[in-house]
């Protein structure tokens, strides 16, 4: 992405300017990984934990 940007511009006029694009960059794909969809679906976990009996109670499994 970055080399396919470059062919565009031709020459980053300073380093600063280099380091902008490619801040921009990992800024938008970090944006896109944490706004994708999520690794672990909750609602089976919370449904796991409302089935589980509560501590203390007189129930035990062999």
């Amino acid at each position: 992405e970055i080399r396919r940007r470059e062919r565009v511009i031709r020459i980053f006029p300073s380093r600063d300017s280099a380091n902008r694009l490619i801040g921009a960059l990992l800024l938008e794909i970090d944006n896109k990984w944490a706004g994708g969809r999520r690794y672990l679906d909750m609602a089976e976990y919370h449904a796991y934990r409302s089935c589980r009996p509560k501590p203390g109670s007189n129930i035990f499994y062999l």
